[in-house]
């Protein structure tokens, strides 16, 4: 039984036991004074009310609706015959009808029931003053008297079943938060889980395709691997737009708020980009527009994740000509303005790209979902992004961010110019003994591999105990170790170095992302899995203070 048919028995019990009631008292006042009462009206309502209770009952949901307004019809016949024996305050219950319709059935027939209870009363006052029957017993004071201790036991009555009602729904609807949330944590840590277990293998492709394509290999093997090289790159966007994706529908997609140089995100992320034009035969522009002030607070990343999704999806529909990026600002401002030379996109489907899911060519590569994470991104960022026709007949792509400004100078013209390709062959300064501590036997392979090709010494142990014991009796310049690890993961090695006093720079490496990524610590440097060689290289100059940071 669901709750209003729970609420409707409760208004049909209280004009079951008010027509009993009266019925009774009533007839009993008539058999001892001899004047007439409408005990005959109640106990007609009674009998009335008994079979549409038995009916009721054999389904409850589904005859709930005629049940309440066929009581309410008995309950407006109880109360107004009483009129025609003198007792002209029972019309004044009629109020309790058209109040019980709005809370047991619609506000629409609560209003039908409020005109036709208007009427009712205004026939039944002039009953009470013209045609009263002869003989009639009135409004003794035991009967007003009784009146009114029931007409405050019904409203009690319904009050108590909806408080009851309230109650229950109240526990219902706690529980199903606490499954909710129960859920949503399991789904938390079956995303982390997952997130762990994809990356790790894919880190050791991404990796090893990158060693081998330094290797002089012939043309026919180089393609290969190459291609497989693009395939785990293209595997990791799709993990991590995934997982924005699903942290964007519950609102957990985080930003973050720092200072940084939009000239170095932009030119770090459209260097890599313009390479991949290039191979393809096409040409990548990126320039700004007018003053646009370089030094910003906000998330770069996500800014970096923006352009990356949006000239990718340039670069994906463009089959020749180009790609230009253009930047302009106003204040807080940032328009980014991408235009490409590939078919363009339907008026009908400007609105429906940045729908997760959405290729409107389905031979393309990927899942339809960086432009809809760069819908939620410039959203979370005070801005949006809406699709155009560019002039050369493409596409346009005009995202709108905003970041504070600080005082600085102004990006330059050509934003590919201010970038500044790094190097990194085997240093020139000594060796470092870097120790690694991984769980994982072929991460630890990828990172041999990795530190020999960057010209360092490795040590390879298995978890964060054995990289405590190699500690104590030998020395090292760098420690990399993976987050999670048994017996004693990433944090706790470094919480149990800084006690043991051991001040070697840490790097920790993670195949998690997002929120689940941990903030670095003041003396460590996170390392997101998978990662290049020139990251790794990055992340060892900025751990053992050969580099920036």
């Amino acid at each position: 039984m669901t709750g209003r048919a729970r609420l409707v028995r409760v208004g049909m019990g209280a004009v079951l036991a008010s027509c009993l009631v009266f019925a009774v008292a009533r007839a009993g006042v008539q058999l001892s004074s001899g004047a007439l009462t409408p005990w005959w009206a109640n106990a007609l309502g009674f009998a009335v009310m008994a079979a549409l209770w038995f009916w009721f009952h054999q389904d409850p949901d589904g005859r709930a609706d005629v049940s309440i307004h066929a009581s309410a019809v008995v309950a407006t016949g109880a109360l107004v015959v009483p009129v025609a024996y003198g007792m002209p305050s029972t019309l004044w219950w009629l109020a309790l009808v058209p109040m019980a319709m709005v809370l047991l059935a619609t506000l629409r027939a609560g209003g039908v029931w409020t005109v036709a209870t208007v009427a009712v009363v205004a026939v039944g006052s002039w009953v009470s003053e013209h045609a009263v029957v002869v003989g009639a017993a009135g409004e003794a004071g035991v009967e007003v008297f009784l009146a009114r201790v029931v007409f405050v036991g019904i409203l009690v009555g319904i009050a108590l079943g909806f408080r009851r009602e309230v109650d229950r729904r109240s526990a219902e609807l706690r529980a199903v938060v606490a499954d909710l949330e129960e859920a949503s944590q399991a789904k938390d840590r079956f995303l982390a889980h997952m997130s762990h277990e994809l990356r790790t293998p894919l880190h050791a492709v991404v990796a090893m395709t990158e060693l081998a394509l330094e290797a002089d290999l012939p043309p026919d093997v180089r393609n290969r691997v190459h291609t497989a090289h693009a395939s785990a790159g293209l595997l990791h966007r799709l993990l991590n737009d995934l997982l924005d994706v699903s942290r964007a529908q519950e609102a957990r997609l985080e930003l973050a708020e720092r200072d940084f140089s939009l000239a170095a995100v932009l030119a770090d992320t459209l260097g890599p980009l313009a390479h991949q034009a290039r191979e393809r035969g096409l040409d990548l522009v990126g320039r700004s527009v007018g003053e646009v002030p370089d030094a910003r607070t906000g998330d770069p990343v996500r800014l970096a994740q923006i352009v990356l999704n949006l000239v990718g999806n340039a670069l994906k529909h463009t089959a020749e000509g180009r790609v230009e990026v253009t930047v302009a600002a106003d204040g807080d401002k940032v328009v980014l303005t991408v235009d490409d030379t590939g078919p363009g996109i339907p008026e009908a489907d400007r609105e429906r790209v940045f729908e997760p899911f959405t290729q409107l060519a389905p031979d393309t590569d990927g899942a339809g979902l960086g432009l809809a994470i760069v819908a939620e991104l410039t959203g979370r960022m005070g801005g949006g992004v809406t699709a155009l026709e560019a002039p050369s007949g493409g596409a346009r792509l005009v995202a709108v961010v905003r970041f504070a400004v600080r005082a600085g100078p102004s990006l330059p013209a050509d934003l590919l110019a201010a970038r500044e390709e790094p190097v990194h062959a085997v240093p020139v300064a000594p060796r470092l003994r870097v120790l690694v501590a991984e769980d994982d036997a072929t991460s630890r392979l990828v990172a041999r591999a990795f530190l020999v090709r960057l010209g360092h010494d490795p040590t390879l142990v298995d978890d964060g105990i054995a990289a405590l014991e190699a500690l104590d009796v030998g020395e090292y310049d760098v420690v990399i170790t993976d987050l999670r690890m048994p017996r004693l993961d990433g944090l706790g090695l470094l919480d149990a170095m800084r006690d043991r006093g051991h001040s070697v720079p840490v790097v920790l490496c993670s195949a998690q992302t997002g929120a689940a990524l941990p903030e670095a610590p003041a003396d460590a440097v996170v390392l997101g899995k998978p990662f290049t060689l020139e990251e790794l290289a990055d992340a060892l100059d900025s751990a053992s203070g050969r580099g920036p940071g």
